[in-house]
């Protein structure tokens, strides 16, 4: 019997801006190898702050972080990860620039999918579909993180932030 549950969790997606485009004037082969190299650095830098990588979307990632200290684990990934881009840029003639959106709230937990192909463990609900719009809404090699998010960390002496009005 499948159950979920209900819990509080910092949510991070990652995208790759121009992916598309990219990956279009490439081989087959060029793409997957720039790919895996590209989620090699950052699920290292992910597993630091001991995130879930709940699926890699095409270029994307979805990571989840639980505790009571999740909102400030995923912002320290999500600023390492930009940090991080000087390694998989540095063999690159056209670099990687991704956008990072980071929310923290209420999810549904549980296995999700069919009783007889196939089910993953995820997370799913508003929080979740916040994150992926700070993500699509954060500037090119920047990090957004909802109010709720920032609440959390504010009191921390690494982040910087600038408050958005959005439309």
């Amino acid at each position: 019997e499948l159950s979920g549950e209900e819990k509080v969790v910092s949510i991070l997606f990652s995208d790759i801006k121009g992916f598309t485009s990219k990956s279009a004037a490439m081989q087959p082969g060029e793409v997957i190898a720039m790919l895996n190299a590209y989620f090699d650095v950052m699920t290292a830098e992910l597993a630091k702050e001991e995130a879930m990588i709940d699926k890699f979307i095409g270029d994307a990632i979805m990571a989840l972080f639980e505790g009571e200290d999740c909102a400030e684990r995923a912002c320290r990934a999500a600023l390492a990860m930009q940090a991080s881009h000087v390694i998989v840029n540095r063999t690159r003639q056209d670099p990687i620039i991704t956008r990072i959106g980071v929310n923290t709230g209420k999810v549904i937990m549980g296995e999700i999918g069919s009783a007889t192909v196939r089910r993953e463990y995820t997370a799913i609900g508003d929080a979740v579909n916040r994150a992926q719009r700070f993500e699509s809404n954060a500037p090119p090699g920047g990090v957004l993180v909802s109010t709720s998010t920032y609440e959390r960390v504010e009191a921390m002496a690494v982040v910087e932030a600038t408050e958005l009005k959005l439309k």
